[in-house]
């Protein structure tokens, strides 16, 4: 057999089924017991293009902004601890 790990996925889901079912619910139901039991989270993504010579000299002066100001609100909520995140990397361009 090529694929093991599809395999043992497959049977995997089988036997999760299998317990709902035994239970009166479905994959479904699998899927959202998690939300159900911590709580579920839903977040966005924007994206904002900086091109060129001066996009790169813009985008890394808000960049310097955002570290320098840490927050004390968060979603009318008080932060107590603003990690630094370190800067493992930069960006030779």
């Amino acid at each position: 057999m090529r694929d093991k790990d599809g395999v043992e996925a497959l049977t995997l889901v089988c036997e999760i089924t299998a317990d709902y079912l035994s239970r009166g619910l479905d994959l479904v139901d699998a899927l959202k017991d998690p939300g159900r039991r911590v709580g579920f989270q839903a977040d966005r993504q924007a994206t904002v293009s900086f091109e060129g010579v001066g996009g790169s000299t813009h985008m890394n002066a808000l960049m310097a902004d955002l570290r320098a100001d840490e927050a004390h609100t968060l979603v009318d909520m008080t932060v107590e601890a603003f990690p630094t995140i370190p800067v493992v990397w930069k960006c030779p361009l």
